[in-house]
């Protein structure tokens, strides 16, 4: 599931400028203009930039359209598939600290919860500039401006002849010939044209760079944002059987659930059910056991009305399960 949220947000960002994960993030392509390395003297062409804002989480419909045309699912279907592979990809960074965007880049999550995130600078990226098939082109000097003054400085010098008098004249006599005239009037243009001109250097063009969630620092806690702890104290599996109310499909009955997660593997569902879910709060609470696929429910109903009445008020009351949804299974 992650290779395909990944797929669909390369694909996303290479047709738009900013594509959001609904609860997780935002990514914005920035255009960064064209620059001259006086150094190595390479001018490089216009180029992308990919930035991360975490406060950028709300639907922009995007991802869910193209997970519909390309799977010829309804919009409805579409944000489901598109859910369950976020709250993956959130359980995979929590638990192993860090995500692998492809092409595109990687999501780091350090010791004090802070998500971080890095551009890939692989030259198979769509934010290199061989992706849009430009390359630096090389720009070199003219030749040496000191060496070109002295060359011409000198040629005047020759041209001037030494003034020639004799102890009793009262004037000094200069003979100047039309051609030195106009050769001192092209070394004036040529000093004009040979001033300092303002260059914008870029010595780290090409170097790594590291975005500190977002286009300013942010402290807000990944565990915070999205309601889930790492350090979760084991529970034996009597107690977990015991603590939790299983039920497997297909049920008996017509019945609408209210999901608030998704997984494949049975001990991150029971985890995450111990870390996240209150008997207390929601004394209904289960788990769906279904063919690959484990559900864990906040609660059930036997019609659509009440289902959705409830989604409503759980997502007012507890925003950390604003991502929820009504599965039916029949």
């Amino acid at each position: 599931m992650n290779n395909r949220l990944i797929a669909h947000l390369e694909h996303t960002l290479m047709l738009n400028q900013c594509v959001v994960i609904p609860g997780f993030g935002g990514f914005v392509m920035q255009t960064i203009p064209a620059q001259f390395d006086r150094q190595k003297h390479l001018a490089y062409p216009p180029r992308q930039q990919l930035l991360f804002n975490i406060q950028l989480n709300h639907r922009d419909g995007l991802l869910e359209e193209s997970y519909a045309r390309t799977y010829g699912v309804s919009l409805r279907k579409a944000r489901i598939m598109l859910d369950d592979d976020i709250t993956a990809m959130r359980h995979d960074l929590v638990d192993k600290r860090s995500f692998s965007l492809g092409l595109l880049g990687e999501i780091k999550l350090n010791t004090g919860g802070q998500v971080l995130f890095t551009p890939s600078i692989h030259e198979n990226s769509i934010l290199s500039v061989a992706a849009y098939g430009l390359t630096p082109a090389s720009m070199s000097l003219r030749q040496d401006r000191h060496s070109t003054v002295q060359q011409n400085t000198a040629q005047v010098k020759s041209l001037i002849h030494k003034p020639s008098y004799t102890p009793e004249d009262k004037f000094v006599h200069l003979s100047i010939s039309k051609r030195f005239l106009n050769v001192a009037a092209a070394v004036i243009l040529l000093l004009l044209s040979l001033l300092p001109i303002n260059r914008i250097g870029s010595s780290n063009s090409q170097g790594k760079s590291s975005y500190n969630a977002g286009f300013i620092p942010t402290e807000i806690a990944a565990g915070k944002l999205w309601q889930i702890e790492k350090n979760v104290i084991a529970a034996t599996p009597e107690e977990v059987s015991e603590a939790i109310e299983y039920l497997h499909e297909p049920v008996s009955e017509k019945t609408y659930f209210l999901v608030v997660a998704t997984l494949k593997d049975s001990v991150k569902t029971e985890t995450f059910y111990k870390s996240s879910i209150s008997k207390e709060n929601f004394p209904n609470a289960g788990i769906l056991k279904g063919k690959s696929l484990n559900r864990v429910f906040i609660d059930s109903f036997d019609n659509a009305t009440d289902a959705y009445t409830y989604l409503s008020h759980l997502v007012k009351e507890h925003p950390e399960f604003s991502s929820s949804w009504v599965y039916l299974s029949e």
